[in-house]
């Protein structure tokens, strides 16, 4: 393994880690290269390289999956909305976001959202989730 690619490598995995630790903020490749102490230009070559994909795709990618992760694990009585999971995860655009969240994961934002609320509804204790269905059973029986 020649010099230069670990060199790229060690860029990438700064990059990389950068990325996801701080997707929630508003970083772009500059803050990107900063972190990793590169060019930008650099932090470009070293996505396109390894990863055959751009920085910003991969920030994006990130960004998606935290964002699906939100929308799956939300519960109903939290209000969470795909718009302010959207904002959350830094996409400016509500409808943007759908579109990118629809050709990554094969289903619009909401879908997921409504998947969820049905499993917290169906957890027989009114949509409370786990906790609440265990206090109602250890709980004595009303007369």
């Amino acid at each position: 393994m020649s010099d230069e690619h670990s060199e790229g490598t060690g860029t990438l995995a700064r990059c990389r880690d950068f990325i996801e630790s701080h997707a929630d903020e508003d970083i772009g490749i500059q803050q990107i290269a900063e972190a990793a102490h590169v060019t930008p230009r650099a932090v470009q070559l070293s996505f396109r390289t390894h990863l055959d994909t751009t920085p910003t795709a991969y920030l994006r990618r990130v960004r998606l999956e935290r964002a699906r992760r939100d929308l799956q694990e939300a519960r109903p009585d939290q209000g969470v909305t795909v718009t302010g999971i959207a904002a959350k995860w830094r996409f400016a655009s509500a409808s943007r976001f759908a579109a990118y969240y629809r050709a990554a994961f094969g289903t619009p934002p909401s879908s997921s959202l409504a998947r969820a609320a049905r499993r917290g509804r169906g957890s027989g204790a009114g949509g409370r989730g786990p906790e609440a269905l265990a206090q109602q059973r250890a709980a004595p029986p009303s007369r």
